[in-house]
């Protein structure tokens, strides 16, 4: 992020308005282990819809939501939904917050803390001891009272998290500018912020709404979740161009004991590099935990990154190949036919079937792999990556209570609802498609970060693991929680008997 940009930025605002580590403390409880031999396959007909996690009312059932989020916090519903663990709750991630237009009697719009129009998202915290599969009771931040502001502000609803670098210079976090991803470190909490999106940064609605970087931030004030700009993640070599890798990304502790916390990213390109928010290919990185705050700037300038190591690709012993300094250097470590479609994606190490897990909204159809959900397993943070499978398909599935007219508004024609199904209550829902004449959609595949079940294998039985991530729908405006089950390969079929081995009148 160049500190030029920021200036001009602040000049405009002013006339406008999972592992463990011996010597660092990052949150992740996963095993520092190997991983399991074999093909990982998704249980076909497992994945079924648990709960919606934000809004007022639960418009696939009709009855409220766990959190009204509404009524206790002045929230309509919330994008994204990202989780990780951080002193001893389980915290979430949301952009594009929409607030109620009134709150306790105080507008809750227009005039929101802080005064600055810069920021529209969301953060909250839930117990860890939810039992996974129940739906968890979110509890935001509250947004502090500002004595004398005239209309007041409504103090008590959500608040938005703000991004700051050094006391002075505030990071957009407007429409398509979110907290992405987010790990704790020796206590403290990092986040991970994408932002520049050059549509409503400067307002011409010409322009595609895409995030084009990515800041890593400190938590410094809890209780109004301000963020300090550590440094720039990824960054294009011009503002608001393609080229950055990692602005939409995945966080995870290593399992390896090695210290390192992997970064995996995709940037808003698509074919020839251009701005698309349908993505282009999975990169990975790593960076040594104690080194994750940086270096730090001077007053009022953002700071410098760690170093970072870039998959490179492999050597010619088959080793992992990490280059620094450069992401340009990054290389993906898939492709999808026929073009590649990484967009939003989870990624979660899973000590019962011994692999990593990711997943991935895809509108790619091929023979054997339809549109929708993706996942794929890898041995190692960098691959080799299996082949994906659909573990969720959007077309209406009466078995399951599954996709469009169940928990995603099909416009008319589109689809044909089948019978039990509340097509109608999904298109009174929220939704910013409203009047565009489009369906709900699909995209946001991230698990909730500690709810992973599952055993391991046996001589006699395979591992199976259930995980639980959440789906957004767009409309509703919002997300659902959806669980999926996998499994390992067969154990080895025992060996026949052999004839008994017999000394004198005694046989074995």
């Amino acid at each position: 992020m160049r500190g030029m940009r920021w200036a001009v930025m602040v000049l405009v605002a002013s006339f406008c308005l999972l592992g463990l580590f011996s010597a660092s403390s990052v949150s992740a409880r996963t095993p520092a282990s190997a991983s399991a031999s074999g093909v990982v396959r998704f249980v076909a007909g497992s994945t079924r819809e648990v709960c919606q996690l934000t809004g007022q009312t639960d418009y696939a059932t009709g009855q409220l939501t766990s959190s009204e989020t509404q009524t206790r916090y002045g929230l309509t519903a919330a994008d994204e939904g990202s989780s990780f663990e951080f002193d001893g709750n389980l915290w979430w991630l949301f952009g594009d917050a929409i607030a109620t237009p009134t709150f306790k009697g105080a507008p809750n719009t227009k005039n929101r803390y802080p005064q600055s129009g810069f920021y529209n998202d969301a953060i909250a915290h839930s117990s860890l001891t939810t039992p996974p599969g129940t739906c968890p009771t979110l509890d935001f931040v509250p947004q502090p009272s500002e004595p004398g502001v005239d209309p007041p502000v409504a103090a008590g609803a959500f608040t938005n998290p703000t991004l700051f670098i050094g006391s002075d210079v505030p990071v957009s976090l407007r429409t398509n500018e979110a907290p992405e991803a987010g790990i704790e470190v020796n206590g403290q909490m990092y986040v991970v912020f994408k932002t520049g999106n050059e549509k409503t940064e400067t307002g011409n609605m010409n322009l595609p709404s895409v995030s084009t970087e990515s800041v890593m931030g400190e938590l410094g004030s809890p209780d109004i979740l301000h963020f300090e700009a550590l440094y720039d993640l990824s960054a294009p070599s011009t503002p608001f161009t393609a080229g950055a890798k990692f602005v939409n990304v995945a966080l995870a502790a290593s399992v390896a004991n090695d210290g390192y916390i992997y970064i995996w990213g995709a940037g808003p390109t698509g074919a020839g590099q251009t701005l698309s928010g349908t993505g282009g290919p999975l990169y990975v990185a790593r960076m040594q935990a104690s080194a994750i705050g940086g270096i730090p700037g001077p007053h009022n300038a953002i700071g410098q990154p760690p170093e970072i190591d870039y998959y490179a690709g492999l050597t010619a012993k088959r080793k992992p190949k990490w280059v620094s300094g450069d992401e340009g250097d990054a290389v993906g470590l898939f492709s999808d036919k026929p073009a590649d479609c990484m967009h939003t994606f989870g990624v979660q190490w899973n000590q019962y079937v011994g692999k990593w897990i990711l997943l991935y909204d895809c509108r790619e159809s091929t023979p054997g792999h339809p549109a929708g959900i993706y996942m794929r397993t890898a041995t190692e943070p960098w691959g080799r990556w299996s082949s994906p499978q659909t573990i969720f398909n959007p077309k209406p599935d009466a078995k399951a209570k599954t996709g469009y007219c169940y928990f995603i508004y099909a416009r008319p024609k589109s689809y044909t609802c089948p019978a039990g199904s509340d097509n109608a209550r999904l298109q009174s829902a929220p939704s910013p498609g409203h009047g565009n004449g489009a369906n709900g959609t699909y995209y946001g595949p991230y698990f909730v970060a500690n709810w992973t079940t599952g055993h391991t294998a046996t001589k006699y039985a395979r591992a199976t693991s259930t995980f639980y991530y959440t789906l957004d729908t767009y409309w509703p405006y919002g997300q659902v929680i959806l669980h999926s089950t996998i499994e390992g390969p067969k154990p080895p079929k025992a060996p026949k008997p052999g004839p008994p081995t017999c000394k004198g009148t005694t046989c074995m």
